[in-house]
């Protein structure tokens, strides 16, 4: 059972993460297509979870369905709605990635409960199996951040989904993408900025810290494309400079200096490009 358990849980993460990514790969596989008629040529991304609606058990088809239709087909929807308007394929992005932010968040307000009952129902199939573990300090301060971080997790994970989506979209259509050039337009700050009075209001603080952090995500890849571009000005060996990435990305520290580096490049523009990239 708590295999089962655990299975049901990482698919409510990873689905829609590759779904999002095959939906983006698709959409530059058949660039005019997608572009010249954006809805017509995503409309099975959104006839499928439909269909499941109509099966029995409904109730517990609704997340899967809700993570398909709004954290997947509308949000690659609206990222290449955006391009069609001639939105520059970078402000595309953030535009899809502020959506799946808001939906994130709501997501967690709809199915928080069924969340957390799939997660008290595996850590008491972890109980049995693993006492000592289950019952130890640590690992109950850990269950609490994750459950607290639950919302900015699957955020995180499905902004890091459509950015591959967006490297593929790219290549697909020919595009060159230089990470050192990527940046998004300064209003994103502004966004985080207008969150920040929620740390005062006691109710909304989960709802602030799980946007922050999901938002972050989007400043941690700007970030990084600063790094990587003041890098390559730097050092001159690529074997040395993809090692110093490597770590830059797995380190915890380096993440929040990153996001921090990220979110003033927006005001600094540090590498004095234009803001919004390469246009479609």
């Amino acid at each position: 059972m708590f295999f089962i358990t655990l299975f049901i849980g990482a698919v409510s993460l990873i689905f829609p993460f590759i779904a999002i990514i095959a939906l983006m790969f698709f959409c530059g596989k058949y660039g005019d297509q997608c572009l010249s008629a954006p809805f017509r040529t995503l409309l099975p991304a959104f006839i499928l979870p439909l269909v499941l609606l109509i099966l029995p058990n409904r109730q517990s088809t609704l997340l899967p369905v809700s993570d398909a239709l709004y954290g997947v087909g509308f949000v690659t929807l609206v990222f290449i709605n955006g391009i069609s308007r001639r939105l520059s394929i970078n402000n595309a992005f953030m535009t899809a990635a502020l959506l799946l932010v808001f939906y994130g968040i709501w997501r967690i307000e709809l199915y928080g409960t069924q969340l957390d009952t799939a997660m008290d129902n595996a850590l008491g199939e972890m109980n049995n199996l693993f006492p000592a573990v289950v019952n130890s300090v640590e690992f109950e301060k850990t269950v609490q951040i994750m459950k607290f971080m639950m919302p900015s997790i699957w955020i995180g994970t499905q902004v890091l989904g459509l950015f591959i989506g967006l490297l593929l979209f790219q290549r697909k259509l020919g595009l060159p993408f230089k990470l050192q050039e990527f940046t998004v337009s300064k209003y994103y700050s502004l966004v985080i900025i207008a969150l920040i009075p929620l740390y005062f209001y006691e109710k909304a603080l989960p709802i602030m810290a799980n946007a922050l952090f999901g938002l972050s995500t989007v400043l941690f890849l700007q970030g990084l494309g600063v790094a990587v571009a003041k890098g390559l000005q730097l050092i001159s060996n690529k074997l040395i400079l993809t090692v110093l990435l490597v770590f830059l990305i797995f380190n915890v520290v380096s993440y929040l200096i990153l996001v921090l580096i990220g979110f003033a490049d927006q005001w600094l523009n540090f590498r004095k490009i234009e803001t919004g990239g390469t246009p479609a």
